[in-house]
């Protein structure tokens, strides 16, 4: 998978996405926007707390600046990743925005109640994406 380049300091992003599609939609579009970041994407809940343990690849020792989520994932929705991310102390703190396809009251409300720092649609083009990239490396910005 293309990664936006980055130096060594370069904020860490989590995609929790299980579209190769989108994952690669939003990398090339940090990437277009030069921005300086490294994405690591899982595909489940699952392998994303894995990853968050550290048991992955040894870039995986890396804490994220922020977490990305999507909503409708395989085995799991991305609300019970966000339930166990902020239940979990060495993870509470870390942002968490969810990416989705859903655009209902219902889904941002819960979001939000659950400790989503922010609820975005997932956009349905490059520019979208390009102004999604640009939003979240402000999100990370904000927050450093």
């Amino acid at each position: 998978m293309p990664q936006a380049a980055a130096t060594p300091a370069a904020p860490y992003i989590l995609l929790i996405e299980d579209h190769p599609g989108d994952v690669q939609l939003l990398t090339e579009a940090f990437a277009t926007n030069r921005s300086e970041v490294v994405i690591h994407a899982v595909a489940t809940v699952k392998d994303a707390v894995l990853w968050l343990r550290g048991e992955g690849p040894p870039a995986s020792r890396r804490r994220p600046s922020l977490i990305v989520l999507d909503l409708i994932l395989p085995g799991a929705p991305g609300t019970a990743a966000l339930v166990r991310l902020k239940a979990t102390d060495a993870w509470r703190t870390i942002p968490v925005v969810v990416l989705s396809a859903s655009n209902r009251d219902e889904d941002r409300i819960e979001c939000s109640a659950y400790g989503a720092a922010q609820f975005m649609s997932k956009p349905h083009s490059f520019a979208g994406y390009l102004q999604c990239a640009a939003d979240l490396q402000r999100a990370i910005v904000r927050r450093s």
